[in-house]
């Protein structure tokens, strides 16, 4: 019998009428059933017990050799035992995973068992080192309080000792025992610790807790009157107090509000049209002063009013010109970095606009707004990265508003409504814009002291030695209880309780109250030997002949602890002030190299003015 055992598998398919190669699987097993070998029961993708029944089939095919019919036969077999041997493959592997299954979860649970023993002992012993620990801290609380009652006796003793045998001609220390010199003991450190928080300090926190507790609206189309300007206060409380309850009955509704429901206690419509509420709570007022919940407020308040957020404002020096204070994402990247919440950056804006930077400026000024003392007293205590560069600031405080078109300082008004119908010159009190002025520096005038009847010549009305602005600023630091402080102070934190360079004061000298803060600011000093030198071996030129020239040996101001000011432009939005004429001209000279030294930090300016 020829088996055809030198020919490959496709030639084996194509020989005979049917290339079998080109024919489906459904053709495949219509041709059996057709043939006798399937029936209609089969499935249409045959298994292989059904390919070996038909194998067995065509095996007993009567006119088939008996060699033949035996090679089908034992096909059949094969096919039928590789099928066997298969499936005990698969249920072998089903059973081996099944076991495996079984056994890790056997695993598991004598884990969690183990882990819940000991969480339990973990528990127990914290328990009891926390019990340890409360009786130490016990322990040290009464032995302080008797150190404490022990110094302040030998204090008493020793002062009386001291009143009966000292040299009436002999200068003391009152309260420093033993020493004849100003550095403090060790008693005088535990009675300042001892001390509670001081008496002014505490008359500045209520001014600004209570100032924590307004929540301040304006109109913001100015040319029309506001909708509470025809109002009684009572009556203006009155539209507030419903305006709340619509507020709360939206977040009620969403189950957003917890506590005691919100109070306004009352309201103060101020002379510049703004209408003040005073909420019963700090937490009250910061309810209100959320962006869904002033939102929903405004709404049913009615009228074309907006929320003047009151911020907490930083100047930051030197950050390079790359970020854009008007991006969001920027200003959100800031916040993520330096591990600020989102959204405490409530503003941000260069000091000189970035259209009038110089094309080679690297660094300039930014004033930034955070919404709590805590960001803002972190930012001046530790800096803040911008950019990829770390960068220090200093408080801004407000200065008085002078509108930029009769120049009078805190009218109410700004230029754009102010009732004057002819501008009035900032340099030469004349009947023209400033921007059109051509007189000599020489030739300036001042129209604000002009109309008081001063002195009106040699300055103009934006002059900072101008007395009638240093009146008003005193007066605006007076109104503002942070003024004096280098940080923004906080009552249960005395880190922030620093006084600035013009307000400090010993308090253990007892030199009176602290000194109101200079309104002219002044830079640092050179030191001693440096500035020696520079009287010696330096000359000011001729443009300094005949001026006075202001010592280089005062005290120098301590880094980033003074505060800069500044007012209301006249194009401007913000009812914060924003006068920075100064503050620019020294970022432009900070910012032009010199030499080989391009450092932002190396000042061009002379040291004495």
């Amino acid at each position: 019998m020829n088996t055809h055992a030198d020919m490959d598998r496709d030639k084996l398919y194509g020989k005979g009428p049917f290339d079998w190669t080109r024919a489906t699987p459904g053709e495949a097993r219509k041709f059996l059933i057709a043939k006798g070998f399937f029936t209609e029961e089969v499935p249409e993708s045959p298994g292989p017990e059904d390919l070996a029944l038909a194998l067995l089939r065509t095996a007993n095919d009567q006119t088939l050799p008996a060699l033949a019919a035996d090679a089908i036969k034992v096909t059949a077999y094969l096919i039928e035992k590789l099928n066997a041997h298969a499936q005990e493959n698969v249920a072998n592997d089903i059973s081996d995973i099944r076991d495996m299954v079984r056994n890790n979860a056997e695993r598991e649970r004598t884990d969690a068992t183990e882990l819940r023993d000991a969480a339990s002992t973990l528990a127990t012993t914290v328990e009891k080192v926390y019990s340890e620990l409360q009786d130490i801290t016990d322990r040290l609380g009464s032995q302080v309080e008797t150190l404490e009652t022990k110094v302040a006796k030998l204090s008493a003793t020793t002062n009386e000792i001291t009143k009966g045998t000292t040299n009436p001609s002999t200068p003391t220390t009152v309260g420093r025992p033993y020493t004849t010199h100003s550095q403090a003991t060790y008693a005088d450190t535990l009675r300042r610790e001892a001390e509670p928080v001081p008496t002014k300090l505490r008359a500045d926190m209520a001014m600004a807790r209570a100032r924590d507790n307004q929540v301040t609206l304006r109109n913001e189309t100015p040319t029309e009157p506001a909708v509470w300007a025809e109002l009684t206060e009572k009556e203006a409380l009155t539209k507030v107090k419903y305006a709340i309850e619509k507020a709360v009955q939206l977040t009620e509704e969403e189950g957003a509000i917890h506590g005691d429901p919100p109070i306004a206690a009352g309201v103060t419509k101020t002379r510049s049209g703004a209408l003040v509420i005073h909420m019963a709570s700090v937490h009250h007022a910061t309810w209100l002063r959320e962006v869904e919940t002033m939102t929903r407020f405004l709404e049913a308040f009615g009228g074309t009013v907006k929320h003047a957020e009151r911020l907490h404002m930083v100047i930051v020096q030197f950050v390079p010109v790359s970020f854009d204070p008007e991006s969001t994402d920027h200003t959100r990247f800031i916040e993520s970095n330096n591990n600020l919440p989102p959204g405490a950056l409530g503003h941000a804006r260069y000091v000189k606009p970035r259209n009038r930077h110089d094309p080679n400026q690297r660094f300039a000024h930014v004033i930034l707004g955070l919404r709590t003392r805590q960001q803002a007293n972190r930012i001046l205590q530790h800096g803040i990265c911008i950019e990829g560069k770390k960068v220090y600031g200093r408080k801004l405080l407000n200065e008085p508003i002078r509108c930029m078109k009769c120049q009078l300082y805190n009218a109410g008004h700004i230029a754009r409504n102010c009732p004057l119908e002819a501008d009035i010159c900032a340099r030469c009190a004349g009947s023209h814009r400033t921007s059109e002025c051509n007189k000599e520096d020489d030739e300036r005038q001042c129209a604000n002291c002009k109309n008081k009847g001063l002195p009106h010549t040699g300055h103009g009305a934006a002059d900072r030695n101008c007395p009638i602005f240093t009146n008003h600023l005193q007066a605006s630091l007076q109104r503002n209880p942070d003024a004096k402080y280098q940080y923004y102070p906080i009552e249960d934190d005395p880190t922030t309780w620093t006084l600035t360079h013009e307000a400090q004061t010993d308090p253990m000298q007892g030199n009176g109250p602290p000194k109101r803060q200079d309104p002219t600011r002044f830079r640092q000093g050179l030191p001693t030997q440096a500035a020696a030198f520079a009287a010696t071996n330096m000359t000011r030129g001729a443009q300094w002949e005949g001026s006075t020239q202001r010592a280089t040996t005062q005290p120098p101001l301590p880094l980033r602890q003074g505060t800069l000011s500044f007012a209301n432009h006249r194009t401007g939005t913000s009812n914060i002030s924003m006068s920075w004429a100064n503050e620019m001209d020294r970022e432009d000279q900070l910012n032009t190299p010199t030499g080989n030294d391009a450092s932002p930090q190396a000042p061009t300016r002379p040291w004495t003015e």
